[in-house]
């Protein structure tokens, strides 16, 4: 099979054309956010009226959607807000009393982790105070995660390769496939 020179053109200019199409596809979307993560396991300290640890247990599971609907009340977003700057932010329960939030905006650090952390304990300790409770926060981590460049240049790359197969295999068609009959 001879390569011919309109088959070297066309895949030129569908190399181009994916190139210059992938490229600015990518510079116009917004970036993906950095995200602060914090894994937060909730506890409790049994009072004298519980009998059993699975009550304790129970308890604690139950408390944790009450801890995940402080998070979305407009007043813990303001003072979040006012503390951090512009962000978004997720929680979601991981398994009974373990909780998962991930804070999303254009951090440099874990630092939005810790101040979530600091007003999820104020307003434990807040509650506890209140109804004479005995909730803890038993176990928290924080970790970071950057956006990386990395992704958008193997979207490039990709979409240049699947162009290329593409335009290869239709020029193969258009060469041969007259000749099947």
């Amino acid at each position: 099979m001879k390569i011919k020179k309109y088959q070297i053109v066309v895949l030129a200019a569908v190399f181009a054309i994916s190139l210059l199409g992938s490229t600015i596809c990518v510079r116009s979307q917004d970036t993906a956010p950095n995200s602060a993560m914090l894994f937060v396991s909730l506890g409790k300290k049994p009072l004298p009226n519980e009998v059993s640890s699975y009550e304790v247990e129970r308890a604690v599971e139950h408390f944790s959607d009450v801890l995940l609907g402080w998070t979305v009340e407009p007043a813990f977003h303001e003072e979040f807000k006012e503390k951090v700057g512009d962000y978004s932010f997720t929680g979601q329960r991981q398994e009974k009393q373990n909780l998962l939030f991930t804070v999303e905006g254009n951090f440099e650090s874990a630092e939005p982790a810790k101040v979530f952390l600091r007003l999820l304990t104020e307003r434990l300790e807040k509650y506890n105070t209140e109804t004479s409770e005995s909730y803890v926060v038993g176990l928290h981590a924080e970790s970071f995660l950057t956006n990386e460049e990395g992704s958008n240049m193997r979207f490039i790359a990709g979409t240049i390769l699947l162009s290329l197969i593409g335009a290869g295999f239709l020029l193969f068609l258009m060469e041969y496939a007259p000749n099947c009959s």
